[in-house]
């Protein structure tokens, strides 16, 4: 019954003598840990950052004096493991001093002596001296599966750092469609407000070649009046003259018939060189003379 026994308090001690733990390291700042040895005990270290700054940080650990044992510097994961000196307790800390680097997730296990202890004390007994080999082969087969252990949880630190990269990375991705989005919709707003501004300013100047454009008056012209307009015949070239009669009637002369009408008035316009006078519809006149300065571009 004892072998058995032996067995199962072996591996009772085994599924304990390892600890695993998260820790947050604040920005500039460190975290500390500590176990108490005793001389000859094994003790080891490993830890990974999962998140935050570089993925990197500083590990130190000091014995019972305060003297240096090991260090880590800059360390996205690592692991070591000692033999205690000398009695007393040993401390280990994650360092992350740098200011720029923002707060950092640790993950670390540790194990040795404090969590497993030890399998065989010392006996004189001669039935215990028969289980030797047994224990010792119980210790090969828990440091393998301590080894495994670590393995294990380094590689589940590892798929939850990449998680967050992948997480973080599609968050920015998403952000940056949506400003992707906002500019163009940005300048294709500007671009249509800028060609709706330029080709109102081109129609606009002026206003009354727009109206002559749709055939309608943009000013009331009266009797008197002195315009520019187009000669009939004439469709590239503009003139001046003053309005002496609007005809509203048909007229008609040896010469010539004027079909007129309340609808499609007539004006009869004296040229300013020739002054001679002739008929026009209202889609010939276009402006007022002292405006004549906006139509020598077009004609």
């Amino acid at each position: 019954m004892q072998l058995p026994l032996q067995i199962l308090f072996s591996l009772t001690l085994f599924i304990i003598s390892i600890s695993a733990f998260v820790t947050e390291v604040k920005a500039r700042d460190k975290a500390c840990f500590f176990e108490t040895l005793k001389k000859g005990d094994k003790m080891g270290v490993n830890f990974q950052v999962e998140h935050g700054g570089n993925l990197d940080i500083d590990l130190k650990i000091n014995g019972p004096f305060d003297e240096l044992i090991h260090a880590e510097y800059k360390q996205y994961a690592a692991g070591f493991h000692f033999v205690a000196e000398n009695d007393g307790k040993h401390t280990y800390c994650f360092f992350n001093e740098q200011a720029s680097n923002g707060d950092k997730r640790v993950s670390f296990s540790v194990s040795g002596a404090p969590y497993f202890g030890k399998l065989n004390p010392d006996k004189k007994d001669s039935k215990d001296d028969l289980l030797n080999p047994l224990d010792r082969e119980i210790r090969e087969l828990t440091h393998g599966l301590r080894t495994i252990k670590d393995e294990q949880m380094y590689i589940v630190a590892r798929e939850r750092a990449h998680r967050d990269t992948a997480e973080s990375t599609n968050s920015r991705v998403l952000w940056w469609s949506i400003f992707q989005l906002g500019m163009l919709i940005g300048v294709c707003y500007w671009q249509i407000y800028y060609l709706k501004q330029f080709f109102e300013v081109k129609l606009n100047k002026p206003q009354s070649y727009f109206a002559f454009m749709t055939k309608e008056p943009a000013v009331e012209f009266q009797e008197g009046d002195h315009v520019v307009y187009r000669p009939v015949g004439q469709a590239m070239q503009i003139s001046t003259g003053v309005i002496k009669k609007i005809l509203t009637e048909k007229q008609e002369s040896e010469y010539r018939n004027i079909n007129a009408s309340e609808e499609e008035p007539r004006f009869v316009i004296e040229n300013d060189h020739t002054h001679k006078e002739t008929a026009y519809k209202l889609e010939n006149l276009l402006d007022y003379a002292e405006n004549i300065e906006n139509y020598r571009e077009q004609y």
